[in-house]
């Protein structure tokens, strides 16, 4: 983590399985609140065939489109175009040395293009939200609660152990501000819920994208960061941090909600403090398997 930057986060401690993600046939909250097109688009083409879309704003008004068959996939996108925002419409276009040209246009509510060269066809894509399925799931009754919404007693500054300069906003959430915090509450071997989002930044990019993390040990960090749409390496979302880069990226857009579900398990060390077994961790993002046992 290189800098703090404002995110809005929800920690509790529960143990949780993987399970598939889901979707709902409707606008993010970015879109409807912060950016028209930034977010996941799906729909087919004039052949049937499904085709998924992520849209990724940019400094100066760039947009970015990742064309995909599927999503969460580790795959490269079929395509990857760049376009500008005029108004309401961002134009994206293509055309490679001897290939098709393509042409995606996108309004406010709408996804349509066509792909001419050897032939034509038209796509309609409309905005879709897929959400984690333990995103606000029931803590299990063996659980320690590190924020239920309404204190943050549980909690310290990792500098000094005084109380935290994070804020407790009215409707439940911490918002993340000076310095990092660490639970009052010390674990060896745990499984950690948390749920998390990221602020819209369109202006910034890299590590200036709402930048934060999770620590276990205050050594070894889940990166947190607006990694949405992004070819990731160790320090994007999901990342562990210097060590290891996630096998999907399953960052949402900014302002939805995501949920990490992390399982530590501490080093091990002999009578004479010698390590015998290294830390490791597991971490599941949004549903979906990142880093295992690494």
């Amino acid at each position: 983590m290189k800098k703090l930057t404002t995110a809005l986060c929800l920690f509790t401690l529960i143990c949780l399985g993987m399970t598939p993600g889901h979707a709902a046939d409707q606008p993010s909250p970015l879109q409807t609140q912060g950016d028209p097109f930034m977010g996941d688009w799906q729909g087919e083409d004039a052949d049937g065939k499904a085709l998924c879309v992520q849209v990724i704003a940019l400094p100066e008004d760039v947009y970015r489109a990742n064309i995909m068959a599927e999503f969460d996939t580790p795959k490269k996108p079929l395509a990857v175009l760049n376009g500008k925002r005029s108004r309401d419409k961002v134009v994206f276009k293509r055309s490679p040395k001897g290939g098709p040209f393509l042409v995606l246009s996108l309004t406010k509510g709408s996804f349509s293009g066509s792909l001419s060269g050897t032939r034509e066809t038209t796509v309609e894509l409309k905005p879709v939200t897929r959400l984690s399925p333990t995103l606000g799931k029931e803590p299990p009754a063996n659980a320690v609660i590190l924020f239920d919404g309404t204190s943050l007693d549980s909690w310290m500054q990792a500098s000094d152990g005084k109380p935290i300069q994070w804020k407790l906003l009215d409707n439940g959430i911490m918002e993340v501000g000076k310095g990092g915090i660490v639970s009052k509450h010390g674990f060896k071997d745990h499984t950690l819920h948390l749920e998390f989002r990221t602020p819209f930044m369109p202006g910034e990019s890299g590590q200036g994208r709402g930048n934060s993390g999770a620590y276990f040990q205050g050594r070894y960090e889940v990166q947190i960061l607006d990694s949405y749409g992004l070819k990731t390496t160790w320090n994007d979302c999901g990342g562990i941090y210097n060590v290891s880069v996630p096998k999907v990226n399953m960052a949402a857009p900014p302002l939805q909600w995501q949920t990490y579900d992390a399982t530590f398990y501490a080093p091990r060390f002999d009578e004479a403090g010698n390590k015998i077994k290294e830390a490791s961790v597991t971490v599941i993002h949004n549903g979906v398997l990142i880093q295992e046992d690494v």
